[in-house]
């Protein structure tokens, strides 16, 4: 890159060269033309939805303790794709081209060191990166907020003027000042649905210290967490750096939980808070990703017979083949091709021999999980009569293995991916474990054919 050019210009000639040598990030800005918009506006500032299934993969990424350990980073020099190339920041930062884009001119800044996300210790280089990068706002995601390498130290970047958040603040409708310290101005949110912190200042070292200050408070309330849940955004104009700190208590909000009509699978990192970015294919894209087998189990979770009545039902033939056909209309738009459909999982697992027959009419197998395996119980949360907690369902899995005549050869165990914020014991944490204690056992896990 030429020195003589400022560090902003290179980084867009960067994105504009990558597009053309590297097909993965010219096929995903080029799929950037296919996101859809929508804007809820509301009395003082606007909220932008946006559909952006080729970021699910970077989006959903699994960030637990063993899936980090099991994965190379894909951050770290040394596994880069050959294609993928960078500009060197102060011998830190390696600044490179987002492939997954939300941005139209999307950057990520990985240390060049292998040291885990943590804002303490590095808020300066953040403001370096800002002031050096001044047409793009700078955004830190904590480990437990959005980052998709928790285990490595990294700054995103997006173009300026992207999200409402910038245009709303120099409207100064919702943002009003609260505090002066020193040579920082302190500014807080009003009516605007997030809690927000706004610090402005065109001195460094001023910025450091009130940053160090408020995340000490912050510290106090995340008690036992990795740091104080926040997301950042950082920009850089005439002199001065504009921050705006989003502290977190929840990874994802309790509507991500929900069933049917009520959920809502928001990504939940930096650009998240300004500008909501609705991640619906979340676990879809995921799971293509790993391979997994994905069908249909209905569109609007019909409930095809009464509880107390299995043998006769609540829908007509054509409403049960128009609720499957809308439901595999939206897996196709993740690329689930309707000829390698084949299986069907019945809504609430409850049907019967003419669900079953009107499924075969279809060219669809209907499959359900081993009655008495138990884990199907994993949604109940504990205000429920039938509430079972993860150890009563670890228990009743193995009971049945242990007095079934089959054992639990040929079982289909449900396990739930996602249940009500009010269930604090997942089951699906105990899902390795599970599969390590039945490994020992001398099962092995067998796709559907």
């Amino acid at each position: 890159m030429n020195d003589t050019i400022g560090f902003s210009t290179q980084a867009k000639q960067l994105i504009r060269e990558q597009r053309v040598e590297w097909d993965l990030a010219g096929k995903n800005y080029e799929g950037l033309k296919k996101t859809k918009v929508k804007r809820f506006t509301f009395n003082n500032f606007s909220i932008d939805i946006q559909f952006n299934p080729e970021r699910i993969i970077s989006s959903s990424a699994k960030v637990d303790r063993q899936s980090l350990e099991k994965r190379p980073c894909f951050l770290c020099q040394k596994n880069l794709p050959p294609q993928q190339r960078g500009i060197c920041f102060d011998n830190e930062y390696n600044v490179l081209v987002n492939p997954f884009p939300i941005f139209p001119e999307h950057l990520t800044i990985p240390n060049f060191a292998h040291t885990n996300q943590r804002i303490t210790g590095n808020f300066g280089s953040m403001l370096d990166l800002t002031a050096g990068l001044n047409d793009f706002t700078i955004f830190y995601n904590g480990p437990k907020c959005g980052a998709s390498a928790p285990d490595h130290l990294h700054f995103q970047a997006g173009i300026k003027g992207f999200l409402p958040i910038e245009k709303e603040f120099k409207e100064g409708k919702c943002c009003q000042k609260v505090k002066q310290i020193g040579e920082v101005s302190i500014s807080t949110w009003l009516d605007y649905l997030r809690g927000i912190i706004t610090l402005q200042s065109k001195s460094k070292n001023s910025l450091i210290e009130c940053f160090n200050r408020i995340y000490s408070k912050l510290d106090v309330i995340n008690v036992g967490e990795e740091e104080p849940m926040l997301n950042i955004l950082s920009t850089y104009e005439n002199g001065e750096w504009i921050i705006h700190i989003f502290p977190r208590i929840l990874h994802r909000p309790k509507q991500y939980f929900e069933n049917g009509e009520k959920q809502i699978l928001l990504s939940p990192a930096s650009v998240d808070m300004p500008k909501y970015r609705s991640a619906t294919t979340t676990h879809g894209r995921n799971m293509i990703a790993d391979h997994h087998y994905i069908g249909p189990h209905s569109d609007r979770h019909l409930l095809y017979a009464p509880w107390e009545k299995r043998d006769s039902l609540l829908i007509t033939q054509q409403q049960f083949n128009e609720d499957i056909t809308n439901n595999i209309k939206e897996l196709n738009k993740f690329g689930i091709k309707t000829q390698s459909i084949k299986y069907f999982l019945p809504p609430y697992e409850w049907c019967n021999r003419r669900i079953s027959q009107w499924s075969a009419d279809r060219g669809l197998q209907l499959i359900n999980f081993t009655p008495g395996t138990g884990t199907n119980a994993d949604y109940t949360t504990p205000e429920m009569a039938n509430y079972k907690s993860s150890k009563q369902l670890t228990e009743a899995l193995m009971k049945f293995e242990s007095t079934n005549s089959e054992k639990l050869n040929g079982s289909i165990i449900l396990i739930h991916p996602g249940t009500h914020p009010d269930r604090k014991d997942k089951f699906y944490n105990s899902l390795d474990q599970t599969i390590v204690n039945l490994s020992k056992k001398g099962y092995s896990f067998k796709e559907f054919e």
